[in-house]
């Protein structure tokens, strides 16, 4: 009996050229099914540090997929990773650097365990999430995924600072740090809800949800006292303010006020947002100082920065070797700080770590990033371009949040690594899908 048409049997087919698909005969067609279960369920969990034994389990179980779905389906998997070309060959160049740092390092150990942390289980998140996509309904699971796993996180943690009357992020929501840059990698997510997955889809319903999750993260945000998240929030919502524009010139520029009103709303809230905060913080820790300007002269980040200065200078070239906190005990014994153990700017960080060539190769992986996300932009393709504006609003919001944090890292490293591949993989996808269309038609 001959298998049925589809996509089930297009899988079978496909399996079916592969040796370990012959000792997998029935499960290998499916395995791509189950990596995307998979990215999701770690994706759900990724934000909060009380899940930890669940995600690790899912996060081992999505890397075995992931060979055994690159194993079964060689050609499949080539496809994907060869039309992902420039960012992965710019992404590959600094991976492969930041590697050989482990032969230069100054603390061998510690830089060996933050590899097998950021760069190998990074890579394979990425890997992952690269291949595991497959149609625009994976794509809107796992985006839907991620946003109901935030506003769960985001009510729990505005509930229980109402209950206990203290604000106590350490317990959910790993600490004040990685959940405000969570809310930054959040927040271009949001602008599918507000008009659709092609741009150009709002509704009075969408309007409400994307209102209703606003204040989520702004209020989230607020508890967090960050000052550099509401520039961040500024950048990323003027950023793809102006993408959108360019990519939609005749409809954005007819928008009636109504529509642009709130737009210019958003912008003043966020602008007052931030002015509270930094005069707050600059009440609480530094009362002597001159109102806000005078907190920023004396942040202890510009000390830390010029201690930095001077160990950047000893291995200007090469590094210290890899880890965010390659130098925290110099640090620690200078500052006194267990907060001032690492740069808090995420490019001095990368200096100081893996050299000049290493800073030059990781903005040279931003640059392709945001290139390819320029290229989709201009694409003919709606839902194409539409992610693209998201992927260009993710790397400023990115950028921007890390000038004065150091949060690529950890949970919020392997978010950035997960939201970029689905984007480029999302990008691929609607590309094989218009040329199978085409092809059909002719």
């Amino acid at each position: 009996m001959s298998a049925p048409a589809g996509r089930g049997s297009d899988a079978r087919a496909a399996a079916r050229g592969s040796g370990l698909a012959r000792i997998l005969p029935t499960f290998a067609p499916h395995l791509p099914q189950v990596l995307g279960v998979l990215c999701a369920a770690y994706l759900a969990m990724l934000p909060t540090n009380n899940l930890v034994w669940p995600r690790s389990l899912a996060f081992a179980l999505m890397c075995t997929t992931l060979v055994l779905t690159i194993a079964t389906h060689p050609r499949a998997a080539r496809e994907r990773f060869t039309a992902a070309n420039g960012v992965l060959v710019a992404i590959l160049a600094w991976w492969l650097w930041s590697t050989a740092s482990l032969a230069w390092t100054t603390e061998p150990r510690f830089s060996v365990r933050e590899w097998e942390t950021e760069l190998q289980y990074g890579a394979f998140v990425f890997a992952a999430f690269l291949v595991a996509l497959r149609d625009d309904f994976d794509f809107r699971a796992l985006v839907t995924t991620l946003l109901v796993s935030f506003a769960l996180l985001a009510v729990l943690l505005i509930a229980t600072t109402l209950v206990t009357g203290r604000f106590d992020p350490a317990k959910w929501h790993h600490d004040v740090g990685i959940w405000s840059t969570h809310l930054v990698e959040i927040a271009p997510l949001l602008l599918f809800v507000l008009v659709g997955y092609d741009g150009v889809s709002a509704t009075r319903r969408r309007v409400v949800v994307f209102a209703a999750l606003f204040v989520l993260l702004l209020l989230n945000a607020r508890l967090t006292d960050n000052r550099i998240v509401w520039l961040a929030f500024g950048a990323m919502f003027g950023v793809a303010a102006l993408a959108a524009a360019l990519r939609w010139r005749a409809t954005f520029m007819s928008l009636p006020w109504r529509f642009v009103a709130p737009i210019a709303a958003v912008f003043l809230l966020l602008g007052f947002a931030f002015a509270d905060v930094a005069q707050e913080k600059a009440e609480l820790y530094y009362p002597k100082a001159a109102g806000v300007a005078g907190s920023i002269e004396h942040d202890p980040r510009i000390a830390l920065w010029r201690a930095v200065a001077e160990r950047i200078e000893e291995a200007p070239w090469l590094g210290h070797g890899f880890g965010r906190g390659i130098l925290r005990d110099e640090l620690q014994e200078e500052f006194n700080d267990r907060a001032l153990t690492h740069p808090h700017n995420t490019f001095v960080a990368q200096w100081l770590e893996t050299g000049v060539v290493g800073l030059g190769l990781f903005v040279a992986m931003l640059a392709a990033l945001v290139a390819r996300y320029v290229r989709m932009i201009r694409s003919d393709d709606g839902p194409t371009a539409m992610t693209g504006i998201v992927g260009v609003t993710l790397i400023t919001g990115f950028v921007v949040k890390n000038l004065t944090d150091d949060f690529f890292y950890r949970s919020n490293a392997k978010l950035f690594w997960a939201l970029n591949a689905l984007f480029i993989a999302h990008a691929i996808v609607r590309s094989r899908a218009i040329r199978e269309a085409g092809s059909e038609s002719l």
